[in-house]
């Protein structure tokens, strides 16, 4: 799943603001099913991302940006950086964080194909780390050419299919 950088800020902005009306009480109680996707994205990307945290959405100055969605900074505890700044790993595993929270995936069989794909090795065992506590109770069938992966994961749950 490809998400624009533009599409990304418009999304964090408006839930952030969302997360700001709950707690500041401008939004007293959440209706049956729904939930501060802002404040759940932000713990999954925690969960992966474990030095880096969301700034928020700064208004752009320049008047031709006007209609433009505001920047949207995270933070790796040494540089603040823009949602367009972010790393190749962050770009790839961002969709996979917006989908298991957006959707609620719990109790499900989830397909990665290629988990390996654009991530370098410590991220590659980061997310296999993190997937688990993304959601409950699910299942993951992981397809790679690694054999760094294949290194990750424990023997017995290893299936190898030869064509």
């Amino acid at each position: 799943l490809e998400i624009t950088e533009d599409i990304l800020r418009d999304r964090l902005s408006k839930w952030r603001q969302f997360h700001q009306d709950i707690n500041t009480g401008k939004i007293a109680q959440l209706r049956s099913g729904q939930k501060d996707l802002y404040a759940e994205i932000e713990q999954a990307y925690k969960t992966i991302f474990s030095e880096h945290y969301f700034e928020g959405p700064i208004p752009r100055e320049n008047i031709d940006d006007i209609f433009s969605e505001p920047w949207f900074y995270l933070s790796d505890e040494k540089n603040q950086y823009e949602i367009s700044e972010m790393s190749g790993g962050e770009r790839a595993i961002f969709p996979i964080i917006m989908d298991f929270v957006n959707w609620n995936i719990n109790n499900s069989v989830i397909l990665i194909d290629e988990i390996e794909l654009h991530l370098h090795p410590p991220m590659q065992q980061t997310l296999l780390r993190a997937l688990p506590k993304l959601g409950k109770n699910n299942q993951f069938i992981i397809t790679t050419h690694s054999d760094y992966i294949e290194q990750l994961i424990p023997e017995a749950q290893i299936v190898r299919l030869e064509v």
